[in-house]
């Protein structure tokens, strides 16, 4: 199943490697799935980035990497401090055991975090409001992403009103909202 996932490394190298350092990014995003702990090349790629094309990558993860072994979580958040510039940790409540784990292990690292929170109705805002109040000490920003139907996804409206009407309106809380 990894057949086109590997050489990552790779196909990076070949991609930048056509780059001038004018024409490269300053920072990339990596995301698309749990790749944290289970792409064989992971810590290679942000390495690779980091070291060879001085681009700052960045991931986003649901966490669940957190219980492989000690020596990935180790390996995971040492390469992550050493490499990018942040982590993005998407809040889906059936995962909570791990991404509040993960969140509070690059939080004790000190690297730099960020909250990926899909919001619609009331209790998933309601949600975000107790996660928020938890977390506002710790989390860099929370980026609030707007329900969207994919699949076989019901269609759902995004109660921006409540959100606003429930929401401190406490300018310093106002600026860790993305």
């Amino acid at each position: 199943p990894y057949t086109t996932l590997f050489r990552s490394v790779g196909k990076v190298r070949s991609f930048f490697g056509k780059m001038t350092p004018n024409q490269r990014p300053f920072q990339c995003a990596l995301a698309g799935g749990e790749i944290v702990g289970s792409h064989p090349e992971f810590l290679s790629l942000i390495k690779c980035l980091k070291e060879e094309f001085d681009i700052c990558p960045n991931y986003t993860t649901n966490g669940m990497w957190i219980d492989k072994s000690d020596k990935i979580k180790e390996d995971v958040l040492s390469e992550t401090k050493k490499y990018c510039g942040g982590v993005a940790v998407s809040c889906h409540h059936h995962l909570k055991k791990y991404w509040t784990r993960a969140a509070q292990a690059y939080f004790d690292n000190q690297i730099m975090l960020n909250f990926h929170i899909i919001i619609s109705d009331k209790e998933s805002i309601d949600s975000f409001l107790n996660i928020f109040e938890e977390w506002k000490d710790k989390v860099d920003y929370f980026v609030l992403l707007p329900y969207g139907v994919q699949g076989r996804a019901k269609p759902k409206t995004i109660d921006w009103d409540y959100l606003v009407n429930m929401f401190p309106k406490d300018k310093e809380y106002n600026k860790k909202i993305a």
